[in-house]
């Protein structure tokens, strides 16, 4: 599907709906920051008076907590204390190595890059061996991992841009993998999942089938995918590049919102970025729209 195309249909999809809110940042005096936590340096706190994440650069640089001001402050992360536990956002693997792949334990090289007040950023980077419990891969080898947080003043979206720089002495072509595991209250089998189809906007659960066939695997029309509590109506909407997406892969057994980009060819020297988004929401049930701009349901 073209651009133009694309983004006729985002457009016409969104004027249909009536349950709107813009996902732009409100204003706001209270400065965000940016700092290691004084008993855990490995963990880096960016706060301001909507979100607070934390960083935990010793676990795969994967965010260990997610309090947002709209959820009272109720963690969306599960399972995170014990050392084999799943729990966090912005998880980072390779397709072919399947999970938990090299990136889960891997302690992450970081600085600060701005600490406010406007903005705070944090950037974290490893370079990948292509090791895992299939053995070593050397196509997966020699490519390092940059994640750059940033949180912006006023701003309930956390940004995430990931780059892919070949240091290798030949090309490479990895598929990256995103995951989140998430929960909001606890009980670890409530998730809707929200997925944007070429039939319609599909919706499974850990009761409920996917309407057109679909379950883990969707092949998504437009650069979203949604997890939302109905009961709670609390929900964090993600978004990724539609281009480079090869599928959405939301698994409701292990409260996790997944997805795959395709395999990317990256000449030696050269470097693979792409941006996400997580924009948290309460009030809303159901998605049926996500963009830079604003979420629907």
């Amino acid at each position: 599907m073209s651009t133009t195309h694309t983004k006729m249909l985002s457009w016409f999809h969104a004027a249909a709906l009536v349950a709107v809110f813009t996902a732009a940042a409100v204003t706001s005096t209270t400065a965000a920051t940016i700092q290691p936590l004084p008993d855990n340096p490995n963990i880096v706190e960016l706060k301001n008076d909507l979100l607070t994440v934390r960083v935990d650069l010793a676990r795969g640089a994967r965010v260990s907590s997610f309090l947002y001001k709209g959820f009272e402050n109720q963690d969306v992360v599960f399972d995170y204390a014990a050392s084999g536990g799943n729990g966090g956002l912005c998880k980072d693997l390779w397709t072919v190595q399947g999970w938990p792949g090299e990136f889960d334990k891997r302690k992450f090289e970081s600085k600060i890059v701005s600490s406010g007040p406007g903005e705070v950023v944090l950037q974290a980077w490893t370079t990948s061996t292509g090791e895992s419990r299939k053995g070593i891969d050397e196509k997966l080898s020699d490519l390092k991992l940059t994640k750059t947080f940033t949180l912006r003043q006023g701003d309930r979206a956390l940004h995430l841009n990931v780059e892919i720089t070949n240091n290798g002495s030949k090309g490479k072509s990895p598929a990256y993998w995103f995951q989140n595991a998430i929960d909001f209250d606890g009980e670890r089998k409530n998730n809707l999942y929200w997925r944007p189809t070429r039939h319609a906007v599909d919706m499974i659960s850990k009761v409920v089938e996917s309407e057109y066939g679909y379950w883990y695997m969707a092949v998504p029309r437009a650069g979203w995918n949604g997890v939302t509590n109905a009961k709670l109506k609390r929900g964090i909407m993600f978004l990724m590049d539609y281009n480079r997406t090869q599928q959405l892969y939301d698994n409701p057994p292990a409260n996790t919102l997944e997805w795959m980009y395709e395999d990317t060819a990256i000449p030696v020297g050269k470097t693979w970025s792409t941006d996400i988004t997580l924009i948290p929401t309460e009030g809303y049930a159901a998605y049926r729209y996500g963009d830079p701009d604003i979420v629907a349901n």
